[in-house]
């Protein structure tokens, strides 16, 4: 999808409306392995047109002075709006559509080679980062944190 056809899509949906996000992108692979084709596609949830500093356990954390208000990543440039959807511009050159998680896992499917395959024939070969389980939202409010992931607009595949 292009900017233009994520912006449109989230424009329509009201503050904190659940979403799918639907992704595909490379697999993170390691050294030995990086001539592969590894796709790992994901389905979703984030809450439409949600700012992370405004999220309740981010905004009291900040008020209570138990962290810091949150800054953009090193890597991020810029944040601009299209029709009033923020993205970010990295330095790279990416857009990253930054997205407010429900907390619900994702579901995963691995492809190889444009096939159907299980985490446990491919796992050898994907960086630990890609299947590892990630802390549970509990965990991240009592830090003042909550779910979040920026993703790159290019593999964005549908939004609804």
């Amino acid at each position: 999808m292009t900017t233009e056809q994520v912006a449109a899509a989230l424009a329509t949906k009201r503050k904190g409306t659940i979403f799918t996000l639907r992704v595909a992108r490379p697999a993170k692979l390691r050294a030995g392995s990086r001539d592969m084709d590894i796709v790992k596609a994901s389905v979703m949830q984030g809450m439409a047109n949600t700012d992370y500093a405004s999220r309740g356990p981010v905004r009291e954390a900040v008020a209570l002075g138990e962290r810091d208000a949150p800054a953009l990543p090193k890597h991020i440039e810029k944040t601009f709006t299209e029709n009033d959807v923020k993205f970010w511009k990295g330095h790279n050159g990416e857009i990253y559509l930054p997205v407010c998680l429900t907390g619900n896992h994702a579901e995963v499917t691995w492809l190889q080679d444009g096939e159907e395959v299980s985490l446990d024939e491919i796992k050898d070969h994907l960086l630990a980062s890609e299947y590892a389980s990630r802390t549970d939202k509990d965990d991240l409010a009592e830090r003042g944190q909550v779910p979040f992931i920026g993703v790159n607009v290019k593999h964005i595949e549908s939004v609804n």
